[in-house]
């Protein structure tokens, strides 16, 4: 049986809003009730933070840091 991580759950949700813009406060807003509050870490899934998510600092990543507290959805 596959556990379904946070990457996955990050994925599915912002699969449909890729190209978009959004701040950190919006992917916040987006993903209440999708995943534990204190996991929604933005940059563990963009570039940069020690304990990052896999995907970070590859092509797989779910966003890209545009600006301090923006990211664009890859």
């Amino acid at each position: 049986m596959n556990k379904e991580t946070n990457h996955d759950r990050f994925a599915r949700a912002f699969a449909a809003h890729r190209g978009r813009e959004l701040t950190t406060s919006q992917i916040r807003t987006m993903l209440h009730g999708v995943v534990a509050l204190g996991a929604i870490l933005t940059n563990d899934h963009a570039r940069g933070n020690k304990g990052a998510c896999w995907c970070a600092g590859t092509d797989k990543r779910i966003f890209d840091r545009i600006g301090y507290g923006l990211y664009r959805v890859r």
